[in-house]
């Protein structure tokens, strides 16, 4: 039923929109017209190759044929044909009045039922079909009289989405040519009229389920309302049940108030990167016609420090990096194993801890060749891109660094990246049906198990800041600024996160075009919402880092990968209170992440057994929720496991300070079981793809135990690496290359999802799901993320960054 469905609705969506004028048979040179001939619907071949069509397209073509299929009293005369046309009265009573659109999120909303029981003809609908039936006369004139005059009915025809192959495999988004209709602008036209593209979109009336989704053409004075009586009246007149109909139409969306407000934040950052570039050029290397050399020295490190203000202009070749490196795809930011930009430190050299790196030690001050004063000319420096970008891309890092969590956490992005390669683009899929195949793989499930890279980060980031501050304490007598703790970690991460909502939400939707972009980044949608709208509702809970708890639905957030900062934000603000005791009282400390640890274990139990969730990656059952579901994925008290192993073994290296002595036997005992822990995490769950679901004992064992699970066998990886016993992995772990990436990871990690939609949605065509297609464009979305990461984060995130310690004049990290 499903199928027949189908195919009534893409005939529905082309005779309707075509003011149900009569196609009759059209014989043509031109290939456009086979595709709009009935025989393209009736043919024998298409028959034979579908029988439970027949019965279907038999019924249509003889009400075609018998000109009943549609009320007509008025008609379009032209030299060769008289077409009847459907009268002018108002429409029969219909049960939906609005024009609801796709979500983004793949799913259909409910269509807005209105009181009302009709619809008024309005000056609009009878615009519409009037500038419909000339396109039909225009479109049956060029078939016997090619004048260029009418060539433009046949482009509008030829970009109405067709009968396409591949049915059968559940392609049913029939887009047709966005571009070929957009062009046939006014003037090209020479009519009162331009063309438009809208998608016309039938579901069940019942389940909201899509049916069929087909690319027309239509005159622009036709709106969305006036397609959807339209086809509407088509659906009453074909006595189709259960049908609903409706369309979305381009929109070119003009510049409002918050895009250009927008543009002229950016505008004044970039006045100040180019005067605080051109002055460390012009000044501080001294780039003139007197010294034409002076471009070299960019290449030589100087040391420019200025050792009265603690200002570091160039970095010194003993400093240990750039700015923060990030314990999550960009987030674990208090701690820092590398030295913060403008990293103002007084001359003895106070021991610092920077938001998201594995070591604490200061610069080193040395006495610069050149000095710079002004609190003006120190806040034009913040912003040199020279400063700054050479900065992210040294490959240096100082003694006694992490080195092997560099690695992980490019790596776990990367993984990150790859998950949302294969999901985000669901929606988009010429081949759905063949998905559950290779969702069941083997091979597939390290990719459809992608969220355990989450998991990684809340690791990394427990271990640095309890690893980092302890050791500050220690250095301390105990001592630290616990506001200065909380106010850089919201400082670090806040700026540039908030800038990320402010680009996505105003100026995204001028980024491209699609046929599918402008309901997607639509910043005003009618009858239903988009990520954009839901931003403009909820941005203050992402501001308040409460998004990953309201609004309740992950959909309905604003960045909805930005769940992940909330958890992590919500974890170090209580972190304080278990360091503080893991420093001064141990056992009290240890007892802490227990009790924590047994907290989350049993809010995990309690939600799987009362919630009945399923053990499994994919949904199999459309009435249960599974484990990456609303409930659990995204709510602190059932992610904090992963937080409290990082921070246990960040007190461990804490205490044995990297000296640990074990045999070979045992570090490879370690090794073992680490393996075994992380692929039965990763492959566990591979027979319930096959009907052999766990039974429920074993479902609140995996659910509940899965992500501690994991972070246990991460921990051996990096203890073992940290302490000299990881061999191979450790090189590779530690490999120069990921420390430049690691510095731009919190960037890469808010604006990859922003470049794979935009790129997705501004497709001219569906994408055939491929292993070979998607690697191609997981590498892809690799390269522009991190290349789009390195410029915000060379123009943004470091000039924030060195900012806020020159205002603070902090003469440590804290």
């Amino acid at each position: 039923m499903a199928l027949l469905s189908l195919v009534k609705m893409f005939i529905i969506s082309t005779l309707i929109t075509f003011s149900y004028a009569r196609f009759e048979e059209i014989r043509s040179q031109h290939d456009a017209l086979k595709y709009l001939a009935k025989q393209r619907y009736a043919s024998p071949d298409l028959v034979e190759v579908s029988p439970i069509l027949q019965p279907l397209i038999k019924s249509v073509i003889d009400k075609w044929e018998s000109q009943d299929l549609f009320q007509q009293d008025t008609t379009i005369q032209n030299e060769t044909t008289q077409e009847p046309m459907q009268n002018d009265t108002t429409p029969e009573p219909i049960h939906n009045g609005t024009t609801p659109e796709p979500m983004p999120n793949g799913t259909t909303p409910e269509p807005i039922h209105i009181e009302t029981t009709q619809i008024p003809v309005t000056n609009s609908y009878q615009q519409c079909k009037a500038d419909l039936s000339q396109m039909v006369e225009d479109f049956l004139m060029y078939t016997t009289d090619k004048n260029s005059s009418y060539y433009y009915a046949i482009m509008m025809v030829d970009s109405y989405g067709k009968l396409p192959p591949g049915v059968m495999q559940g392609h049913t988004q029939w887009i047709g040519l966005f571009d070929q209709c957009l062009n046939q602008t006014q003037e090209y036209t020479q009519k009162n009229f331009g063309a438009q593209y809208c998608i016309a979109h039938t579901i069940t009336e019942d389940t909201k389920a899509p049916l069929l989704s087909v690319g027309i053409c239509v005159p622009d004075s036709c709106t969305e309302s006036d397609l959807y009586v339209l086809m509407e009246q088509g659906i009453l007149e074909l006595n189709m049940k259960n049908v609903v109909a409706y369309a979305s139409c381009n929109k070119e969306i003009e510049y409002n108030a918050g895009a250009i407000s927008c543009l002229v934040f950016l505008s004044i950052i970039g006045a100040f990167i180019v005067a605080g570039t051109g002055y460390e050029l012009l000044t501080i290397y001294g780039v003139s016609k007197d010294d034409p050399l002076g471009f070299k020295t960019l290449t030589e490190e100087p040391d420019m420090t200025n050792h009265e203000n603690g200002v570091q202009i160039r970095p010194t070749t003993g400093a240990r990096g750039v700015h923060m490196m990030h314990t999550e795809p960009g987030n674990n930011s208090y701690i820092n194993s590398s030295t913060t930009l403008y990293n103002p430190v007084s001359s003895s050299a106070n021991p610092s801890i920077n938001g998201s790196a594995p070591l604490i030690e200061p610069i080193g001050i040395h006495d610069p060749p050149v000095t710079c004063s002004g609190f003006f000319k120190k806040f034009i420096l913040c912003f040199s891109l020279v400063t700054n970008g050479s900065k992210i891309l040294s490959p240096k890092q100082g003694q006694g660094s992490l080195h092997a969590l560099n690695g992980i956490r490019v790596l776990s992005l990367f993984w990150v990246i790859l998950g949302h390669t294969y999901f985000f683009p669901l929606t988009l899929f010429s081949n759905p049906i063949q998905i559950p195949d290779i969702l069941g793989r083997f091979s597939f499930q390290a990719v459809g198990n992608a969220t355990f890279s989450v998991d990684s980060f809340f690791f990394m980031s427990g271990l640095l800041i309890t690893y980092l501050t302890l050791n500050y304490l220690k250095k301390k007598d105990g001592k630290l600024n616990w506001g200065m703790f909380y106010l850089h970690r919201f400082l670090r991460l806040t700026p540039v996160y908030m800038i990320v909502i402010y680009i996505y939400t105003t100026l995204t939707p001028h980024f491209a075009t699609g046929p599918m972009y402008s309901a997607v980044f639509n910043p005003n949608p009618v009858g239903y919402e988009t990520g954009i709208s839901y931003c403009q509702k909820y941005w203050w809970t992402n501001l308040l880092y409460i998004n990953n708890v309201y609004p309740n639905d992950l959909m309905q957030e604003c960045l909805g990968w930005s769940w992940y900062l909330a958890n992590d934000m919500q974890f170090f603000i209580i972190s304080p209170f278990i360091i503080y005791f893991l420093y001064h009282k141990a056992p009290v400390g240890i007892g802490i992440c227990i009790g924590l640890l047994l907290t989350c274990f049993g809010s995990l139990i309690g939600l799987t057994i009362s919630k009945d969730l399923e053990a499994t990656p994919f949904p199999q059952n459309a009435s249960r929720e599974n484990f990456l579901g609303n409930s659990v994925y995204t709510k602190p008290y059932a992610r904090i496991s992963t937080y409290l192993v990082g921070m246990v073994l960040g007190y461990i290296l804490y205490l044995c300070q990297g000296k640990v002595k074990m045999s070979r036997f045992v570090a490879l005992l370690g090794w073992l079981v680490a393996t075994v822990i992380g692929l039965s995490v990763v492959y566990g769950l591979y027979g319930t793809l096959h009907g052999n679901e766990l039974n429920k004992g074993a479902t609140v064992m995996y659910i509940t135990f899965c992500r501690f699970a994991w972070a246990v066998a991460l921990g051996w990886v990096s203890f073992a690496c940290i302490t000299g016993y990881g061999g191979p992995v450790n090189t590779l772990l530690s490999w120069p290359v990921w420390i430049p990436l690691s510095r731009i990871n919190y960037c890469a990690y808010l604006l990859h999802p922003i470049i794979m939609m935009v790129f997705q949605y501004s497709l001219p065509t569906l994408i055939y799901f491929s292993d070979f297609l998607l690697i191609y464009f997981f590498l892809g979305n690799i390269v522009l993320s991190y290349s789009a990461a390195f410029i915000f984060s060379v123009c943004v995130e470091a000039p924030f960054m060195a900012l806020e310690k020159l205002i603070f004049q902090r003469d440590r990290s804290v």
